[in-house]
């Protein structure tokens, strides 16, 4: 009876081994199979590849001589960028990008004699801005700092919910220039560019002119009150006690306390006045200009294009190349596979 299981045992055992092997045996003809259908799949690629670049040699040898003048032609018109940060006094932000981007255009036109016009600069110095464009900067964790310059105008996409916001105190200009171009003349021009617009020039004349009317104002208002509170000081003084010092403290004696405290209120309204007139003050001597220059541009040695934006034209050049001579050489099967379809 033991002998009998012992030998079903046996057997179970066997059977197992068998399918496991089994097992392993379909998967690594699985694999097999695999491996051989991709081996012949590539190899009859190459194949075809080649039949193709035999027949048509001489249009390849072409595009391929053309794509590579693209590649240098790209290549040796290597580009820097810089930024510069600025305010607007006069105008908004806003207005001041619009007015700026008006410049980019000009260089997407390649119209060199404009752009050193409106710049005033000469044509050869023109010749070499790429491009001159503004955005905006964003602070996206919401302590008033910027993280980054939105060169690709991401902010449209941003939740209204989210604590990242706009910069609009101020704006960033890139500037993206060949080599050997004066970014320091670039940044004198700036500001007159903005000086050539009579508008500008105008709301600047007024925005400067209120301010110092209200300068004015702030310190004949100061002259008035600092009169009256010495006026009401000596009165008070005149005609109140004066206090005594007990355990080095004052004493107030027949009511005199209020009095004292009623001159105390004339040292806020002094602190807002003073205040205010060194906050004007300093907008006149910091920001007499239409725009504001916060940091300069600067010479960039660090190239601007990748070995990516050298290549992406040549290489779009040649996939459509290459995609037009197969059509070409294969158009009289698409026509008949047109007609089968239309008579169908």
């Amino acid at each position: 009876m033991s002998d009998s299981k012992t030998n079903q045992a046996d057997n179970q055992q066997k059977n197992d081994e068998i399918d496991l092997i089994q097992l392993f045996s379909s998967i690594g003809n699985w694999f097999k199979s695999i491996f051989v259908g991709l081996f012949n799949a590539i190899g009859s690629l190459l194949i075809t590849i080649l039949y193709f670049t035999l027949r048509n040699y001489i249009a390849i040898f072409i595009i391929l001589v053309i794509s590579i003048f693209l590649f240098f032609a790209k290549f040796s018109t290597t580009t820097y960028q810089s930024s510069m940060k600025i305010k607007a006094n006069a105008i908004t932000n806003q207005e001041a990008i619009n007015y700026i981007n008006r410049l980019n255009e000009l260089t997407g036109e390649e119209n060199t004699t404009e752009l050193a016009k409106q710049l005033n600069i000469d044509t050869a110095s023109a010749s070499k801005i790429v491009g001159i464009e503004a955005f905006w900067s964003i602070d996206k964790d919401g302590d008033g700092v910027s993280d980054y310059i939105d060169f690709e105008d991401t902010y449209i996409k941003i939740p209204e919910d989210s604590i990242s916001k706009r910069i609009n105190s101020y704006f960033d200009i890139r500037l993206e220039y060949t080599e050997n171009l004066d970014v320091a003349l670039v940044n004198t021009s700036i500001v007159a560019y903005f000086d050539k617009n009579p508008y500008f020039v105008k709301a600047n004349e007024i925005r400067k002119k209120q301010m110092l009317e209200s300068y004015n104002i702030t310190k004949i208002e100061q002259i008035k009150l600092d009169t009256t509170r010495t006026s009401y000081n000596k009165a008070i003084f005149e005609s109140a006690t004066l206090p005594e010092t007990r355990n080095g403290q004052l004493v107030f004696m027949n009511g005199d306390k209020t009095n004292y405290e009623k001159i105390k209120l004339f040292h806020p309204e002094m602190f807002k006045l003073e205040t205010k007139a060194q906050r004007l003050s300093k907008q006149l001597e910091l920001h007499p200009n239409i725009v504001s220059i916060l940091e300069d541009f600067t010479i960039s040695n660090k190239p601007a294009t990748s070995f990516f934006d050298y290549s992406r034209y040549s290489i779009l050049f040649f996939i459509f190349s290459i995609v037009c001579v197969i059509i070409f050489e294969n158009r009289k099967k698409i026509a008949e596979l047109k007609k089968k379809s239309e008579i169908k």
